[in-house]
């Protein structure tokens, strides 16, 4: 939450001329209802269930894209194996608790079961074990697309 993921996938999924998919708007879309609406109604972890659906419908689709998953995705046992296949490249958008905490809206579309300080500590080294590259979040757009790009021009696995 707050790292950009949506901002970033979007202009690199525009780069690479691949479909964009975004967990959040996915869910709304499928479900009707924003995750945190979600988390009210069905609870947490069922919540994190359907993120973690998407992830792997996401990468099992035979067109390439860029999937802007939910960061919940990375502490289900099935989510990491699945981000950490050799045909999926992935990019880390790492942002620190407090400037997450910053970017956070009162009501925002996400729910906050925990401390982002919490989750930072249980998450970071997961996403570091199966990134293919790790950015800074706010950094330029720009810049971060075009490391992607960088990178993915030396690989022969994406999606």
């Amino acid at each position: 939450m707050g790292s950009g993921k949506t901002t970033v996938g979007k202009a690199l999924a525009d780069a690479l001329g691949w479909r964009h998919r975004d967990s959040d708007a996915e869910l709304e879309a499928t479900n009707g209802r924003t995750a945190r609406e979600l988390a009210d109604d069905i609870g947490i972890q069922p919540l994190h269930d359907l993120e973690l659906a998407q992830l792997l419908d996401a990468v099992a689709a035979s067109e390439p894209s860029v999937i802007s998953a939910a960061a919940s995705t990375i502490d289900e046992p099935d989510g990491r194996a699945a981000l950490a296949d050799p045909g999926v490249f992935v990019v880390w958008l790492h942002v620190d608790p407090t400037t997450a905490g910053r970017r956070a809206r009162p009501g925002d579309h996400r729910p906050q079961p925990e401390a982002l300080a919490v989750q930072a500590a249980r998450r970071d080294p997961l996403f570091a074990a199966v990134a293919d590259v790790a950015l800074e979040a706010g950094q330029p757009v720009e810049a971060n697309v075009a490391t992607v790009l960088d990178r993915l021009t030396g690989s022969s696995a994406a999606g």
